[in-house]
């Protein structure tokens, strides 16, 4: 499953990652305070997620370009989490993660796997920008033909975000246009979980 979560921090805000800046390849996390994580031993069994990469010679730009039409720089079922203290022209710094061998992994695992089995995940992660949607509420679109009689969205854009980052977003700072609504689906209650954030527009 390809899970990204993309991160530009400026110099007003505090770092959103969550992640150490110590962390190097081989450390477990467990889940700390906040966002944050903290880098505990592999078998403590509050461990959730492993790094097995990390990455420094690349810019955010790069990062978009290389994530761009289903593209990833993790391996297959690992996430792909980027972070800057600066605009996309600044070095970032991507981490890959992979669930840690314990018990409290599995369950967080079990979780996110039970979630994108659901209908709902199913149209936030297949949706692509300029394809038409039918529904009423912000659990039952439907990807339809442009052409079909109850297609009354048009998806205008498509992004990556945490709960975290909406959740903290005045709606002076929409990431959709002023005549457009934004919907999202998240893979957990976790500030740090990742969500599907899609823009429509209607065409009815």
């Amino acid at each position: 499953m390809r899970q990204v979560t993309r991160t530009v921090v400026s110099a007003e805000m505090p770092d959103q990652s969550g992640i150490p800046k110590n962390a190097k390849p081989g450390d477990c996390l467990k889940a700390g305070k906040n966002t944050e994580h903290e880098i505990v031993a592999c078998t403590d069994p509050d461990a959730i997620q492993r790094i097995t990469h990390v990455f420094t010679d690349m810019t955010m730009a790069t990062f978009d370009s290389r994530m761009a039409n289903g593209g990833d720089i993790c391996p297959e079922g690992e996430r792909t989490t980027a972070y800057s203290e600066g605009d996309d022209n600044a070095k970032a710094t991507v981490y890959c993660l992979a669930w840690a061998a314990t018990v409290a992994a599995s369950q967080h695992a079990k979780a996110e796997a039970d979630d994108v089995s659901s209908p709902a995940v199913d149209f936030y992660q297949a949706a692509k920008v300029n394809d038409c949607v039918t529904g009423g509420t912000y659990t039952d679109y439907k990807v339809v033909p442009c052409a079909d009689a109850t297609a009354a969205w048009k998806i205008t854009k498509k992004t990556v975000a945490t709960r975290a980052e909406l959740d903290s977003e005045s709606p002076a700072n929409s990431r959709c246009a002023q005549n457009e609504v934004m919907v999202s689906h998240w893979s957990s209650e976790h500030p740090e979980a990742q969500a599907n954030v899609i823009c429509l527009v209607r065409t009815r």
